[in-house]
């Protein structure tokens, strides 16, 4: 689980569409000689509407505490939004679009 005051850092270039949907660009980690030739250097990932307002929130510079709380309350009938949400951020943390600092 995150610190409430944990803050998430955008590191991967992206775009937002006319309805607010977020597509994010990242370069893909090619170690291997196979992994360059057969990986593309760049990847996209096309987010749901609730990403996509996670993602908002991240812009915003809204902390882990204020993310989910927003988020449940824009989302009532979404089941499990706190770990839903705290699985997506682990991953993009993972995939190094975002870093983990303390506000």
């Amino acid at each position: 689980m995150f610190d409430k005051s944990a803050v998430f850092k955008i590191k991967s270039d992206f775009s937002v569409d006319a309805d607010g949907d977020v597509l994010i660009k990242y370069r893909t980690i090619r170690k291997s000689f196979f992994d360059r030739i057969m990986t593309p250097p760049e990847r996209k990932i096309q987010l749901d509407e609730i990403g996509s307002a996670t993602w908002k929130l991240i812009q915003e510079g809204k902390n882990w505490d204020e993310i989910s709380r927003e988020l449940i309350s824009e989302f009532p009938k979404e089941q499990n939004m706190i770990n839903r949400t705290r699985l997506f951020l682990e991953k993009l943390c993972s995939m190094g679009i975002l870093v983990i600092s303390k506000s």
